[in-house]
């Protein structure tokens, strides 16, 4: 189902996670990629061949990555991955929502730190949660309070 039109104006917001992301994604899906990375209702999703160097070394633990609007999966991963990974896209417009709120209140002060936050809040927030996570004891990863809830959403606890 295609999102309605005004879902899209969060991509203002989202924009310099979503270059990123974008960036990030097309070389992954060009180089180890299983074919062309492809839109899917406003995410740009990749999906690595089973022989790709990252699947066999770094990345075979992991099912996906999400950055802003665009997500990276391993091979024949579950749907609820990809229902978790939507989980985080959903989360990055919520952080980019407030990290653009907070940079237009700086730009006065210092346009230059106004786009730094504006770029780096959204990471920061899921760092800070990591931090908090080790902090009450708990993994970084799996006590991570964003994790929990993508896990939660997508029935995968």
């Amino acid at each position: 189902m295609l999102k309605p039109w005004y879902r899209y104006f969060l991509y203002v917001f989202t924009l310099p996670t979503d270059l990123i992301g974008w960036a990030v994604m097309l070389f992954v899906g060009l180089v180890w990629g299983d074919g062309t990375p492809a839109w899917n209702d406003g995410v740009l999703v990749t999906t690595m061949r089973r022989d790709s160097w990252p699947i066999r070394s770094w990345y075979k633990r992991w099912g996906g990555t999400t950055i802003g609007h665009a997500v990276m999966l391993a091979p024949n991963m579950a749907s609820s991955v990809y229902t978790h990974e939507l989980v985080h896209v959903e989360q990055c417009e919520a952080n980019a929502l407030c990290s653009a709120a907070l940079a237009l209140v700086l730009v006065w002060w210092s346009p230059l730190a106004a786009l730094l936050l504006w770029i780096t809040l959204p990471w920061l927030i899921y760092i800070a949660a990591g931090l908090c996570a080790l902090l009450r004891g708990e993994s970084y990863y799996r006590g991570n309070h964003l994790e929990e809830a993508a896990y939660d959403r997508a029935g995968e606890r």
